[in-house]
């Protein structure tokens, strides 16, 4: 008898993302054991902005350790947070205002974002640089 999850884990590591959306929760993991077996699915976020909610994340649920443990300098976005500038337009860019904008942290060899801007403090979450003031 194999155990798969030895031989194979599933490992998630994410750094200044941002999962955002209009649904309750915009992560959401399923490892089918339950977590009972530690080695099979292993996730670490950090300084990045999600939206969990108790559904999720809640006490006495699989994930109860998520916002405290998992995602650790997360941001748990919340109803009527600002984040974008545009989603209408698609313009996904950040404004001075944003909750992202301080959260996110330099990480070698990434220190450009997604339009060529070099990162500056204070650091934003996501593929865009934090606006000037």
């Amino acid at each position: 008898e194999s155990n798969i999850a030895a031989s194979s884990p599933v490992v998630l590591n994410a750094r200044n993302c941002i999962f955002a959306g209009q649904q309750r929760d915009e992560i959401i993991f399923s490892d089918g054991s339950r977590r009972a077996d530690p080695a099979a699915f292993r996730a670490n976020i950090q300084n990045s902005i999600v939206r969990a909610s108790d559904d999720f994340a809640g006490p006495d649920r699989d994930w109860s350790d998520f916002l405290t443990d998992v995602c650790q300098g997360c941001y748990n976005l919340q109803n009527g947070d600002d984040l974008f500038l545009d989603i209408d337009q698609d313009d996904y860019r950040l404004d001075t205002m944003r909750v992202a904008i301080g959260l996110g942290e330099i990480i070698p060899g990434l220190e450009e974002d997604i339009e060529g801007n070099i990162r500056i403090a204070p650091v934003a979450a996501g593929a865009y640089a934090a606006p000037a003031p």
